[in-house]
């Protein structure tokens, strides 16, 4: 996906960092629980398949504990104190310990989630030093979306019968959206130029969901065709089925067991053994 493709149109809907500063600050403690579970990459760690991999999880732990900081001082320009996430917030920012639930949930559709909110908030905050911030953060999320939407299509290739318990998940993931949604309409107030757009983008975000899903090859056809009771059974397999995978699965990292024939040996030896100098690692980008 795009973010072309992902981008929501707000018009002329802004929001006032003055008037605004309870709602935006309960928006950014969201925001900044999210980056806290930067510490699930290090948890990640233990189930990536390859050193390449487990490379691109400790930059990106790196690079969201960077947010954390970067959201802080956002909060010292509202003037506000974070507060404690939204249950559901928590429950859809839950770790996944099964490597493919990871970068599907977490990564290509969490993540995904995350980069369509965040360039929102770039069209619709005028202030010049949080639409900065938010402008670095975003650019880092787009890198952490593709990979988990590269890592699950490969999942998917290697093992086409996780399919049936990712969708499942990932109809978990569109309705706590929806039940989240609902609460947030509740206590917002009416009239308000951005929080009146809500409806509109939790529809825009499910309809960028769903295309998602279809390019990963977990969805065929439209969600609207799965009837209520395919659908919860959907969402029950999914979700007893990662149970019952994590009770068996191996709690053992895996590159320590695997990295002599893993490919970055031949990529950075060549194959036939001759060695060269492998290319220096890019610096993880942060956000200052």
């Amino acid at each position: 996906m795009t973010r072309e493709e992902m981008k929501f149109g707000v018009g002329a809907a802004r929001f006032d960092v003055a008037r605004d500063r309870d709602i935006l600050g309960w928006i950014f403690s969201q925001a900044l629980f999210g980056e806290a579970t930067g510490c699930y990459c290090g948890a990640a760690l233990y189930t990536a398949p390859d050193v390449g991999a487990g490379m691109f999880l400790a930059r990106q732990s790196v690079e969201e504990f960077a947010h954390f900081r970067s959201f802080l001082k956002i909060f010292r320009i509202l003037g506000v104190r974070p507060q404690p996430p939204n249950r559901v917030i928590k429950f859809l920012t839950s770790h996944e310990s099964l490597w493919e639930h990871h970068v599907c949930l977490e990564m290509a559709v969490g993540e995904g989630l995350v980069l369509i909110a965040f360039d929102a908030f770039i069209d619709t905050i005028d202030h010049p030093e949080i639409k900065a911030i938010l402008k670095a953060v975003s650019a880092q999320e787009v890198g952490h979306t593709e990979f988990g939407e590269q890592e699950t299509l490969k999942a998917l290739a290697a093992r086409p019968g996780l399919r049936r318990q990712l969708l499942g998940r990932c109809l978990v993931t569109i309705a706590a959206l929806r039940f989240l949604a609902k609460r947030i309409s509740r206590w917002v107030p009416k009239g308000h130029p951005v929080m009146d757009l809500m409806p509109r983008f939790l529809e825009h975000t499910i309809r960028v969901t769903e295309e998602r899903m279809r390019r990963l090859g977990l969805l065929r056809g439209k969600l609207d065709e799965i009837c209520a009771t395919r659908r919860w059974s959907l969402m029950a397999y999914g979700v007893l089925a990662a149970f019952a995978r994590g009770l068996v699965a191996s709690k053992k990292p895996r590159i320590p067991e695997n990295y002599l024939q893993d490919p970055i040996i031949d990529e950075y030896l060549g194959g036939g053994g001759g060695a060269r100098e492998p290319e220096p690692e890019p610096e993880p980008a942060t956000t200052r």
